[in-house]
């Protein structure tokens, strides 16, 4: 995907001891997607990050 930008927000709250957790196959897809471009570096630096406009209403 050159030349776009895309991300999430993953926030993980787990009560469990033992840490233990599930997301859907569809959220899983995404987060190794997501994991898998920061590997390949396809990232943007955080000045970028803060000049791109808001989506938060």
């Amino acid at each position: 995907m050159q030349g776009s930008v895309r991300g999430a927000t993953v926030t993980i709250v787990a009560a469990d001891h033992d840490g233990m957790f599930e997301i859907s196959d569809a959220d899983e897809k995404a987060l190794l997607e997501s994991i898998g471009q920061a590997d390949r570096g396809e990232t943007i630096t955080p000045e970028d990050l803060f000049r791109q406009p808001s989506k938060r209403t």
